[in-house]
């Protein structure tokens, strides 16, 4: 288990019924664990997904897959080489390269470019989380959304170092 030691599946939910109806990252009630500063911290460290995840694609089908990872360098506070695949009811794979930047506990990720299954482009999408847990060696939740044209995909998932 990890440091904090909660069922993070209820808080999923829970953050996933107001993304569904909010449609907006920024509207989240994020969970009541204890968000980390990473001021202390030094040096790089990568994160990937632990397998925890729950979404939607615009149909209203649950996510087949999610995987994403980042690399963190703390003294610059920034993101790079990051990517998130998405698999949503349908099968078919979002892509998506990003980098970002890093605020106290609060990470916003920027340039967020990519394609979907057929080669159609990602139009738009938001991807911002917080670091949480242990201060030594932080897990990462983060909500999703990306969208192309008219189809769209959003979600949570847990990072881990």
């Amino acid at each position: 288990m990890a440091y904090w030691d909660v069922d993070v599946s209820a808080y999923l939910d829970d953050m996933l019924r107001q993304l569904d109806s909010s449609q907006d990252l920024q509207t989240l009630e994020w969970p009541l664990v204890q968000a980390v500063s990473l001021a202390d911290l030094s040096g790089t460290a990568s994160y990937s997904t632990g397998g925890i995840y729950s979404g939607n694609d615009e149909q209203g089908a649950m996510l087949q897959g999610v995987s994403m990872s980042f690399l963190l360098d703390l003294a610059a506070g920034s993101i790079s080489n990051g990517r998130l695949l998405v698999l949503d009811g349908s099968r078919q794979l979002w892509s998506a390269g990003f980098t970002g930047s890093v605020s106290g506990a609060v990470a916003t990720m920027t340039r967020i470019e990519g394609t979907v299954g057929d080669a159609r482009a990602i139009t738009g999408g938001s991807v911002q989380g917080y670091f949480i847990g242990n201060p030594l060696q932080p897990d990462f939740i983060t909500g999703f959304q990306l969208q192309s044209g008219n189809d769209a995909v959003h979600g949570l998932t847990i990072l881990k170092q």
